[in-house]
């Protein structure tokens, strides 16, 4: 997901990987580097890493 205020940076979050968070400062830059952050989360995570959903089954989450 992204996140953006008018007047800040943005930042993005991955509903299937709770506490992976990150801040950018443009659109372009969440996007082109989404994927660099979930691998560097991932390189420390605890566990079974998490399975996306698909964006239909997020829609259907209350809390999503």
């Amino acid at each position: 997901m992204i996140h953006k205020e008018e007047a800040s940076d943005g930042g993005l979050s991955f509903p299937d990987g709770p506490g992976v968070i990150a801040v950018t400062s443009s659109l372009d830059e969440a996007l082109r580097e989404a994927a660099s952050f979930l691998a560097f989360a991932f390189e420390d995570w605890q566990g079974d890493l998490p399975v996306p959903r698909s964006l239909d089954n997020l829609r259907k989450d209350a809390y999503f």
